[in-house]
């Protein structure tokens, strides 16, 4: 303010009659103008929550008001816990605006409520986790402890401090929410993954790990199945080096990783999860569908060829329906895939049939997949006149229902290569 010399003469009285006409930011500027009259500002001008906003609340917004704060906060007839509408407390409110000196303020009051569950600044949850009457383990709304928000919104150090810190529970007992460990894997976060995988080795006071690695949550999903189902490849091969996972874990829909991958064709996950000795191939759904049926369905060449060169796979399993992959695969109008799982057919599986009475040559001829026609055509012929040696001719057409495959195959090793079928 341009005249504030000639303003710092004027008395208290009327300095605090000039207050009492400003809103609380412009309030706030006057203050910091005139920092003496934090002493003596009535306490009905800091908190009233009737005029925009809160004193205090703007306060927390403006690191000039580090004076103001020294000299108002330790005043005990100023209510420091009020909630601000639509807003944070105060305390979470310079936490999250990083303004040190409101937050040293705050905690020395002795009736600080500090037990919220915004504190994600490290620098701060420090300050506050060194106090002796903190919960660490309080819950807010969705039954969402300070662990869970730290984990979800990916904030690696805030987690470790937590973890760290004394009576800790990671995993709540008849908690509804999900498990930090399933939060960090849906999300990505491979660090914090990296966190809590350890404590898995690790019991408490009844036995009990202190993560569960195969916990389930969303219907049923595993860390490994969200992280599969967010294409987190890093991620899923951090989960799968533990020894305590348990790789064909299926969800509430009778579904395990791999299903999954192979859905969307993810072959780097694919990849990591056929590795395994223990990977069931065949794990069906509560549709009695397995990983090749979805990868037929979907047309990814490179996905099914992965799956069918594996020795445990049954490159005929039936579903509920009673379709089989190669019938799938003439639904989707892949060639490739209607190629690759034809050739697999030595006991006529071809012929199968499903609950509607129809085989792949029906649905081929219904839905005019020429060039499927003619290929099974010639395949009949030559298994009649034993002329089949387990290739099939590749017929150049220039039929315009069929097109060619985009992705012949997986040359990556370490990248989230997806197979991108038949475009």
């Amino acid at each position: 303010m341009t005249n504030s010399r000639t303003l710092s003469q004027l008395p208290s009285e009327l300095l605090l009659e000039i207050a009492e006409c400003l809103e609380p930011h412009d309030l706030l500027s006057f203050m910091i103008v005139f920092p003496s009259l934090a002493y003596i500002m009535p306490r009905r001008l800091v908190a009233n929550e009737d005029r925009i906003g809160a004193l205090l609340h703007y306060m927390a917004n403006d690191h000039g008001s580090a004076e103001i704060c020294r000299r108002l906060i330790p005043r005990m007839e100023i209510d420091v816990n009020a909630t601000p509408r639509y807003t944070d407390s105060y305390l979470e409110s310079a936490i999250l605006n990083q303004h040190d000196v409101m937050v040293d303020a705050l905690l020395a009051r002795p009736d600080i409520k500090i037990n919220g569950y915004k504190a994600d600044r490290s620098v701060f949850l420090k300050k506050l986790l060194a106090r002796n009457d903190i919960k660490v383990n309080a819950h807010k709304r969705r039954d969402m402890t300070v662990l869970a928000h730290a984990t979800m919104h990916g904030y690696t150090e805030a987690v470790r401090l937590l973890l760290e810190a004394p009576g800790i529970v990671i995993e709540p007992e008849g908690s509804t929410f999900a498990t930090p460990l399933t939060l960090a894997a849906d999300a990505g976060y491979y660090d914090i993954v990296k966190l809590l995988l350890p404590l898995a080795h690790h019991t408490d006071a009844t036995g009990a790990p202190l993560v569960d690695v195969n916990a389930q949550s969303w219907r049923g999903k595993t860390a490994l199945i969200r992280a599969t189902l967010n294409r987190h490849t890093n991620v899923v091969q951090l989960l799968m080096k533990h020894d305590q996972l348990h790789v064909n874990a299926r969800d509430d829909n009778g579904r395990s990783a791999l299903s999954y991958a192979a859905e969307v064709g993810h072959l780097a996950i694919m990849r990591r999860l056929l590795a395994r000795p223990d990977i069931n191939m065949n794990e069906r759904d509560i549709h009695r569908r397995t990983p090749l049926s979805y990868a037929a369905s979907g047309g990814f060449f490179a996905a099914c060829k992965m799956l069918v060169e594996h020795p445990d796979t049954e490159p005929h399993a039936v579903d509920a329906t009673q379709r089989t992959p190669l019938t799938h695969s003439v639904l989707s109008g892949s060639v490739k895939v209607f190629r690759l799982l034809l050739s697999q057919c030595t006991e006529r599986e071809e012929d199968l049939k499903d609950h509607t009475g129809r085989g792949a040559w029906h649905y081929a001829n219904a839905m005019k997949r020429t060039k499927l026609m003619k290929i099974f055509m010639a395949f009949k012929s030559d298994k009649y006149f034993g002329r089949y040696t387990g290739e099939i001719e590749d017929f150049d057409s220039e039929d315009s229902e069929e097109i060619e495959d985009i992705d012949d195959g997986d040359d990556g090793h370490d990248s989230d290569v997806m197979d991108e079928g038949e475009d």
